[in-house]
């Protein structure tokens, strides 16, 4: 059996459903050896996953970590030998002017955490080739 710990910040949302809760739920449903351990967050990225919660899985997937706290969680789940897998869906490291996340995506602090989960993760997957070269990927 392979278990899935699953962090995503609006498992209800619609990019939940193309890039992590769909898919996921997808993978549970079609092969028997995989199940799904969701950890869901309240919209906010910074929801606290204890090293309890990791022991319960064998690998750990985190939808577009983009803080600190998911930093220290991708940093505990290497100590733990447990493999890394992030998702983004965009190009965090870029955004446009005109886009009100762009204040927050910009601080020195999320572009380091961002940049540390790239290089710490074991898988990292993206929606397209651009946001793959982007990332140097």
């Amino acid at each position: 059996m392979i278990r899935i710990i699953e962090v995503s910040p609006k498992p209800d949302e619609s990019t939940s459903y193309y890039r992590s809760r769909g898919p996921l739920s997808r993978l549970q449903k079609e092969y028997d050896d995989i199940e799904i351990i969701s950890l869901q967050g309240d919209g906010v990225f910074d929801f606290k996953v204890t090293w309890a919660e990791l022991a319960l899985g064998d690998v750990l997937y985190i939808s577009r970590p983009a803080t600190e706290d998911m930093l220290e969680r991708v940093k505990l789940a290497n100590k733990m030998n447990m493999p890394v897998w992030v998702d983004y869906d965009d190009l965090l490291l870029d955004i446009p002017k005109w886009n009100r996340s762009k204040t927050y995506y910009d601080q020195d602090y999320v572009r380091s955490a961002i940049e540390q989960i790239l290089t710490m993760a074991q898988m990292v997957t993206v929606t397209t080739s651009l946001l793959s070269t982007s990332l140097s990927i």
